[in-house]
């Protein structure tokens, strides 16, 4: 019977390393999904921050297409000599 305990024992031993396997393997899945999540928020965020900043240069990049239809008009006007 002396021979049986150490089989059990074994046998415990294996059953509860697989179950901690399990476990972490369940945890490091967990984890990784959260890192996922974590992460796609952070470029919606981005992308919502470059969004916004795109509209608030819309007047400054308006301003400056018509500052340089001005310039063009004015370099194509004939001009009379000073002279």
């Amino acid at each position: 019977m002396p021979a049986v305990i150490p089989l059990v024992m074994m046998g415990v031993s294996a059953a509860a390393g697989a179950y901690s396997a399990h476990k972490a393997s369940n945890t490091a899945k967990d984890a990784a999904k959260a890192q996922e999540t974590q992460a796609n928020k952070g470029m919606a965020l981005e992308e919502k921050m470059w969004r916004e900043q795109q509209e608030r240069m819309k007047p400054y990049l308006q301003g400056g297409y018509q500052a340089l239809n001005n310039l063009s008009q004015q370099a194509n006007t004939p001009r009379r000599a000073l002279l």
